[in-house]
């Protein structure tokens, strides 16, 4: 069966709206969103915030799961997680303190509001002050801009006024949107009742955000892991849909869920989780998972993993190794519009995306297909990252890093050139007869 992804929308619908216009797997029809008899859906998670579609991105995915139940998989992001914090953080205004990691964020949104400048002012005195002025609206606002969203409040009255020509909404009116969310039949809490963690077809396992061997077969507060992978994908599954289960039925102070989706004290990641885990290095480089990891998903029948999270630049990466493949489709930060065409048939991944003059980058794979060398790094650490259409060209990716920043850089390479930029590692060969032609080389794919 033909499966269709795309994930970390995080609030743009039009990439949502693009991605349905491909036609692979989603279709418009009578105005309403379709799913082909011989597709199945996968959505990777973060469905909100950044983007001002975030209310109908939610209502055609909550939508698409009704209507289509067993072919349609929502997977939870950490967008969707976090917003469970609102449960605790708003409803907890003026009987406890606002919590210490929302407090920058708070002084922003006083400053921007209410015009009061108290970046000074030391955690005793920020306390004492705002108790007078402290309320579910501010906390709210600090609460969006705490998780990388400062602009989903602006977003949803933008929305809610699309919605209802005519008609303005006051502060008010637009946290009480938010809060509807959450009550019986709120788009978030529906979403968050049918959304799982991971999901396995035809020896694809898909998760946001990485698969390590830190966190595989690890569930929360079990002391022993679980070393068959499709049932510890059905124990995460069934963890979540408790812990979500318990917060709904008002328990808020629960915080196994939070902390297993957050990043781990003092850390940009969390190893143990599939939900914020990464498949890159310090350096911000993409980084395969172990060789330990690779043979044991093999003898469970996965070749593939497909995760979001982590921005990968303008255009979704393949990590090859092993005869296994990782795909990163998070393009969200891309500097080009429209969302990747994204096609996964058993071993076979087809990954389509339009360059600035037009061109298709095109990646192509089999995890066997030792000819191809997407994902290959080259001797100057540059990785090859996919096809030009109508050439022999090929565009490789550098990731550089400067203080805590990261920025991607892109080159185009023809066949030759690729041939000599090639780097030796010992871990497995290419060998690209096919490829090259006269140029009868050989690669070798990534050693970790």
């Amino acid at each position: 069966m033909k499966i269709g992804v795309v994930g970390d929308l995080e609030g743009n619908y039009d990439l949502l709206e693009d991605f349905i216009n491909q036609g692979d797997t989603l279709y418009f029809e009578n105005s309403q969103v379709q799913l082909r008899e011989d597709a199945r859906f996968i959505f990777l998670g973060d469905a909100t915030d950044r983007g001002p579609g975030s209310m109908r991105i939610l209502d055609t995915l909550n939508d698409l799961k009704k209507r289509y139940p067993d072919r349609v998989t929502l997977l939870v992001g950490n967008r969707e997680i976090n917003k469970l914090k609102i449960l605790s953080y708003i409803f907890n205004a003026k009987t406890k303190k606002v919590p210490s990691i929302v407090i920058p964020w708070y002084k922003k949104i006083i400053k921007e509001d209410i015009g009061l400048d108290i970046d000074d002012f030391t955690y005793e005195e920020f306390q004492s002050f705002v108790t007078p002025i402290d309320n579910d609206v501010i906390r709210l606002k600090a609460f969006l801009a705490g998780m990388n969203a400062a602009e989903a409040f602006g977003h949803r009255r933008r929305e809610l006024e699309e919605f209802n020509p005519g008609k303005t909404f006051s502060d008010k009116d637009v946290y009480l949107s938010f809060l509807d969310d959450f009550g019986p039949n709120g788009r978030m809490r529906v979403y968050l009742e049918n959304a799982e963690i991971g999901a396995i077809y035809d020896g694809n396992i898909f998760v946001h955000g990485a698969i390590t061997s830190e966190n595989f077969g690890h569930i929360p507060k079990q002391e022993l892991r679980e070393f068959d992978t499709s049932k510890w994908v059905l124990k995460l599954n069934n963890w979540l849909n408790n812990e979500v289960n318990a917060w709904f039925e008002g328990d808020y102070n629960r915080n196994d869920l939070f902390d297993y989706h957050a990043p781990a004290y003092g850390k940009k990641t969390n190893p143990k989780s599939v939900i914020y885990g990464r498949f890159s290095s310090d350096s911000g480089n993409p980084k395969a998972p172990s060789n330990n990891l690779i043979k044991k998903l093999r003898q469970d029948g996965i070749h593939r993993i497909v995760v979001g999270h982590t921005p990968t630049g303008d255009y979704p990466i393949i990590l090859r190794k092993n005869e296994f493949e990782v795909l990163l489709a998070d393009s969200s930060y891309s500097t080009i519009r429209g969302a990747p065409r994204i096609i996964i048939e058993n071993e076979n991944v087809l990954v389509e995306t339009y360059m600035p003059n037009g061109k298709l980058l095109k990646i192509n794979s089999t995890p066997l297909d030792h000819s191809n060398p997407l994902g290959v790094v080259t001797a100057d650490n540059a990785r090859v990252i996919g096809k030009i259409e109508d050439s022999n060209d090929y565009l490789v990716m550098k990731i550089k890093k400067k203080s805590n920043q990261f920025s991607t850089h892109y080159e185009r390479v023809n066949v030759k050139e690729l041939s000599a930029k090639v780097k030796k590692e010992n871990n497995g060969c290419f060998y690209l007869l096919s490829l090259f032609n006269r140029f009868r080389t050989s690669i070798y794919n990534e050693g970790f």
